[in-house]
């Protein structure tokens, strides 16, 4: 989001000295302008750019342009960071708030596509658009108490797990709509493989989503396979697997399970587990098979346990806050 409005003298002096440099906060824009001075600098080279926006995200605080048009609610503003107590049951927004939250949200979410247009826009002004691979994706999605929770972290249900992946190829390759599930996991042996790269099978937890035809033209390949999605940054640990229209939860402390026809119930609302249904079973062997798959990559790449790493008070600090330490 864009920063804050600054509040000390050296804070105004600073930001008012180095506008480019003294960034308390960096939102989409400024990633965007530099960005784009990054990309002119070496259009004239082969390169890789990997830009991460942190719009939209906590804190839900869209520009004003992007705010809704009616007045806020009195307990939140136009601004909203209270995941935690909002978790904890402190905070308990009714529903116009609730209305409002994820209105701040879609606002962030207007907000980016901006900001990504004029970055789309750049790659057009350098001809560099029409040769590039894009990829646009993100690493969760947020809950808006669907199931009673919120943000992120805690469960495994798509309204986290499911996100967009767009994926723009090089040239004139065909284009076409993937309806059936994909995982994040296909996306850096999809880039090597439209790179150019061999990608060595067993190499990687999943397969590209792409293959070249002998002529060499790019064609999906999209092969229905088993998802996997795992590591909660809340409450107990738990996998889901998804597989043949089926997501199966286990819980790594209770042993709960649950089941869901993601057919006849894409909102995940009833729990099949205890029901008698035969893909019960056929969940429990794909979670087996999960973990064996996981520990013979572990023991193939030489990762044989945890190793403690020297973090000084600030990358901590800045760790905990993105959810990378609890």
């Amino acid at each position: 989001r864009e920063p804050d409005p600054p509040t000390a003298l050296g804070d105004v002096l600073l930001r008012a000295v180095l506008p480019d440099t003294y960034l308390p906060q960096v939102g989409a824009r400024v990633q965007t302008r530099r960005a784009s001075a990054w990309i002119e600098k070496n259009r004239e080279k082969d390169f890789f750019l990997w830009i991460q926006y942190f719009d939209p995200h906590m804190t839900y605080g869209p520009p004003r342009a992007y705010l809704p048009d009616a007045p806020p609610p009195a307990r939140i503003g136009t601004q909203f960071a209270d995941a935690a107590r909002v978790r904890g049951g402190v905070f308990v927004p009714d529903l116009a708030e609730r209305d409002w939250i994820r209105e701040l949200y879609a606002g962030e979410v207007r907000y980016l596509d901006t900001e990504i247009a004029a970055l789309f826009e750049t790659l057009r002004r350098l001809d560099l658009y029409d040769d590039a691979l894009i990829v646009f994706t993100s690493d969760h999605g947020e809950e808006f108490w669907e199931h009673e929770g919120f943000e992120h972290g805690h469960t495994g249900y798509d309204e986290v797990l499911g996100v967009p992946l767009l994926v723009k190829l090089p040239g004139q390759a065909p284009r076409g709509r993937i309806t059936g599930p994909v995982g994040n996991q296909s996306i850096t042996p999809t880039v090597l493989a439209v790179a150019g790269f061999p990608t060595p099978p067993g190499e990687f937890s999943a397969p590209a989503l792409v293959r070249r035809d002998p002529n060499g033209t790019l064609r999906a390949d999209v092969r229905e396979g088993t998802l996997v999605a795992s590591a909660m940054l809340y409450f107990e640990d738990r996998t889901a697997v998804v597989a043949e229209g089926f997501k199966y939860v286990r819980y790594h402390v209770s042993g709960r399970e649950e089941l869901y026809d993601l057919a006849a119930d894409p909102g995940e609302t009833a729990n099949l587990a205890g029901t008698g249904d035969d893909r019960l079973e056929r969940g429990r062997t794909l979670f087996q098979q999960h973990l064996d798959a996981a520990e013979a990559q572990r023991n193939r790449l030489g990762i044989l346990g945890p190793e403690a790493a020297d973090l000084d008070a600030e990358t901590r600090r800045n760790l905990r806050s993105l959810g990378y330490v609890r």
